[in-house]
């Protein structure tokens, strides 16, 4: 937005600045991981905890919850994990929702014991639901997924169970940079 007045007396006009896509793609972002401003676009967005987190009150989350940067357990009944939803993109690097997934306690405590472990990727995989709100699509807590384990060091890679939600889709056939820009449009720049 800018706000604009001719003279001190006068109100402010206040008007929404429009970008076009060029010029969204020549804008670049302030990385919140390393403070740093970068010229490309993001690959890659995510949540810092599951949307279950924020609802437990600030004054009670030291009680009630645990949560790193892989794992979030909540009055030791509820368990998530942390994993990558990616999606391919034309002619490019592939898109990345880091995205947060709730999965029974037996899934967890078998991960939790695995995790170290090299033959960990021979487990099959786990079902979960999306625990994170991505505000580009419709609705996505609750989603169903699969839970793929990677080699030791990477994160699990996310798989959304078929369903007519548009992520499903985005995720089974790919997207174009045009759809890279609307997010960075969207999260970024809020347009």
């Amino acid at each position: 937005y800018q706000a604009t007045r001719s003279n001190k007396k006068d109100e402010w006009k206040i008007i929404k600045i429009e970008y076009s896509e060029e010029e969204i793609k020549e804008m670049g972002f302030l990385c919140s991981s390393c403070g740093e401003y970068h010229k490309n676009l993001p690959f890659a967005y995510g949540a810092d905890a599951p949307f279950q987190y924020s609802k437990v009150p600030k004054n009670e989350l030291d009680k009630r919850c645990e949560l790193n940067d892989d794992i979030c357990i909540i009055d030791g009944k509820e368990f998530f994990i942390k994993g990558n939803l990616f999606i391919k993109v034309e002619d490019n690097e592939d898109f990345s929702w880091n995205v947060w997934v709730q999965i029974p306690e037996q899934d967890f405590k078998r991960m939790e014991e695995m995790w170290e472990e090299e033959n960990r990727i021979l487990d099959k995989p786990y079902l979960g639901k999306l625990s994170t709100q991505l505000d580009v699509y419709s609705d996505t807590l609750d989603l169903q997924v699969k839970v793929y384990t990677q080699n030791v060091g990477y994160r699990p890679k996310i798989e959304v169970i078929e369903t007519s939600h548009p992520l499903f889709f985005e995720q089974e056939n790919g997207i174009t940079m045009d759809r890279v820009t609307s997010f960075a449009k969207q999260i970024l720049y809020g347009h």
